[in-house]
């Protein structure tokens, strides 16, 4: 029974039988409840209420369609798995050596739910034009009542620009600032046929207004904003008028790559007070962020263990101080006028990049496995699918975003991946049918 349930799961929505129904709505709600961001304990929130669940319509459609589970390109992110349990074994110190196992075993049983139970698209267009509009509505209110909440720790220093940003109901506005690629990609899936086949001009109206409502993004001043840009590039390289042409392929590209350079350059440097003179970015000394990615990177690179296996979470924590150094943290935080902070970046932080991120842990080898399954995603779509190209747009702004943010332990981040994949999926499905009809 549940092998029919796999082949109605790629029919209109009418014809689904109860069971995919459920996981559906399970999904949609998982949806509805994240932005919400009603948090339980410190890193528990309510819709993770909704996992056991999630793993248990997995477990079930596994017992009829285990063919499913066997792609070749999954294959590379079971190895991922495996690699980081048996290394979270290996450097077993305290439970906060498991920290990162669990993170990563949930954000991949997100990713296969909803990989495998795609939404309908009636639904997932609803979803991001309702939180698309929520959210700016919210922003407006917010900024005519005057009520954003403030950045106190950049007051006086030179990212003043920063003390007044918007957040949404999220903790940090670099949370919502990754958040929105979720709901940019439901409306972009949600009309991508329509769009396709706009004229040029209401094609630049859809642009213009999905901009329009994305505006809040913008107060978010977060460079995860590179995100929505790769999916609108997307959208936009697939338009029949452009994708022909390689020079305006090329230029599509070129602006990601380099909205991604200036981004990198201000993790790499303190660009603010800007100069008068070349080179205009205050380059006297390296980035903030550049404090704890130096110390990563030693830890990483003190011997070919380290650099291949890692040092496990726990060691991370208790390594970080061992390899400060004052003087140079002192001279950096004194560029952004940030000096109180010294201490709080002596005791540890986070190293504000993936790759540093899961190589401190894991080693290289887990690094390369992980980011070899993202990359080789575009191969579970098996036909030239010209729609595909949405995906490589997403997956290159998720490298890129991987050099200054923990990017992959979002949840929202997965999702988009799912929800990509199951519609593409599903595009290629019904293509094949027609072909076969």
């Amino acid at each position: 029974m549940i092998n029919i349930v796999y082949y109605n799961m790629f029919q209109p929505v009418e014809n689904k039988l109860p069971f995919t129904y459920i996981s559906e709505y399970l999904g949609l709600l998982f949806l509805i409840l994240i932005p919400l961001n009603i948090r339980i304990t410190s890193q528990f929130y309510i819709h993770d209420i909704l996992a056991p669940l999630m793993l248990l319509c997995l477990l079930l459609y596994l017992l009829g369609n285990w063919r499913e589970f066997f792609n070749p390109v999954l294959f590379y992110l079971y190895a991922f798995l495996i690699v980081i349990l048996i290394l979270t074994i290996f450097h077993y110190k305290n439970t906060t050596d498991i920290y990162e196992l669990g993170i990563f075993s949930y954000m991949i049983l997100i990713f296969l739910f909803f990989l495998f139970f795609p939404l309908s698209i009636k639904k997932i267009k609803y979803y991001g034009i309702t939180v698309i509009v929520v959210i700016f509505i919210f922003f407006v209110i917010t900024e005519i009542c005057n009520v954003n909440i403030k950045h106190q720790v950049y007051d006086n220093s030179s990212l003043q620009i920063l003390t007044n940003r918007f957040f949404f109901t999220f903790e940090h506005p670099n949370l919502l600032g990754s958040f929105y690629v979720l709901p940019i990609i439901c409306i972009v899936f949600g009309f991508l046929n329509k769009i396709q086949a706009l004229k040029l001009k209401y094609f630049i109206l859809f642009i213009l207004i999905l901009s329009f409502f994305s505006f809040p993004l913008v107060f978010t001043a977060s460079k995860h904003i590179l995100l929505s840009i790769a999916i609108v590039l997307g959208l936009i390289s697939i338009r029949k008028e452009f994708n022909p042409s390689k020079s305006i392929q090329l230029l599509i590209w070129m602006t990601l790559i380099v909205i991604f350079i200036i981004f990198y350059l201000t993790v790499i440097f303190p660009f603010f007070p800007i100069k008068q003179s070349f080179p205009y970015i205050n380059i006297d000394t390296l980035g903030m962020y550049t404090i704890h990615q130096e110390i990563y990177l030693k830890m990483i690179l003190h011997n070919w263990n380290t650099f291949l296996f890692g040092v496990g979470r726990s060691n991370v924590f208790q390594a970080y101080p061992q390899l400060v150094n004052h003087e140079e943290i002192y001279s950096i935080l004194s560029q952004y006028n940030l000096t109180q902070l010294t201490s709080t970046f002596t005791r540890y932080m986070d190293a504000h990049n993936e790759f540093l991120n899961i190589c401190a842990s894991f080693g290289v080898i887990a690094v390369g496995v992980l980011y070899l399954f993202i990359f080789k995603t575009k191969q579970m779509i098996k036909t030239k699918l010209l729609q595909k190209q949405i995906l490589v747009f997403f997956i290159s702004a998720l490298f890129m975003v991987s050099f200054w943010d923990d990017i992959l332990s979002k949840r929202w981040i997965w999702i988009c991946l799912g929800i990509i994949l199951s519609q593409l999926r599903l595009l290629e499905n019904n293509r094949t049918q027609r072909i076969t009809d």
